[in-house]
């Protein structure tokens, strides 16, 4: 990590850690921490590793023991801050995610994760201002656009702030089933029929966890006469749960995030 010394068995952590390889880094801080208890970058460390891995209870307790030792790293806040969301915890995990949504020198690969972390939180307008400056760091970074027009659409804004952000979000990243399926569900319930249809023709519907996204485009496709894509959208349907009946693209999105750039690094 760039705000450390130089330190060598730290290094092949890194290493490590950017391979995703926790059965080294957990070695390597086992054998660190036994001699030395005390040292606040190993336990750092380990809070980091044992977050990646899923076990937030004991990286919340490695974290937290950091944090009287040393100043926490950035990853290692927002972490603490997850698992602190994690067990409850909820103004435990504000305090951190407000400290630093305030701030302007948070590296940009993890504002998507403040964001999404004050999303959980029911924190919309601060997660759509963390949004926005990581849209103005990186102006196209598509998910930066994806995650304003979700927190846009939790706080009501109309179809006309959104829909442009839920485009160029497709723009950038045209690929990306989730960003056509938006805008494809957006368009056919705001009467744009025809670029609905265009758009959720390409969207696969048995990767499609929205039951009220299916629902719109079961509708659609009956209007425009396509029975047998009217058909398959249906029988996807019928295979969803009952939980599964309420909520939108975006509800079922959730603001998801792949790797981003430089993420593998915890820096």
């Amino acid at each position: 990590m760039s705000e450390a010394p130089a330190d060598e068995s730290l290094c092949r952590v890194a290493e490590a850690y950017a391979r995703r390889d926790w059965e080294t880094c957990n070695q390597l801080l086992r054998d660190r921490f036994v001699q030395n208890p005390d040292d606040g970058r190993c336990l750092q460390w380990l809070g980091l590793v044992w977050h990646a891995q899923g076990a937030f209870a004991a990286a919340r307790r490695a974290l937290e023991s950091a944090s009287l030792l040393v100043p926490l790293w950035v990853p290692a806040q927002v972490a603490l801050a997850e698992a602190y969301q994690r067990c409850g915890r909820r103004d435990d995990a504000l305090t951190i995610l407000r400290f630093l949504a305030e701030r302007n020198d948070v590296p940009t690969n993890q504002l998507p994760r403040i964001s999404a972390a004050l999303g959980k939180l029911g924190e919309y307008a601060l997660a759509l201002d963390v949004c926005r400056e990581a849209s103005l760091r990186e102006v196209d970074d598509d998910e930066a656009c994806f995650g304003m027009a979700y927190f846009m659409q939790k706080l009501g804004y109309p179809t006309e702030c959104v829909l442009p952000l839920l485009r160029r979000a497709l723009a950038l990243e045209p690929e990306r089933p989730l960003y056509r399926l938006s805008v494809g569900v957006v368009c056919a319930r705001t009467g744009l029929l025809d670029e609905a249809y265009e758009l959720l023709c390409g969207v696969d519907p048995s990767r499609v966890t929205c039951a009220s996204c299916l629902q719109t485009m079961a509708r659609l496709f009956e209007q425009f006469g396509d029975a047998t894509r009217h058909d398959a959208v249906l029988a996807r349907a019928l295979q969803m749960p009952r939980a599964s009946a309420q909520g939108n693209a975006f509800e079922a999105a959730a603001v998801p995030r792949r790797p981003h750039r430089g993420e593998s690094e915890a820096r």
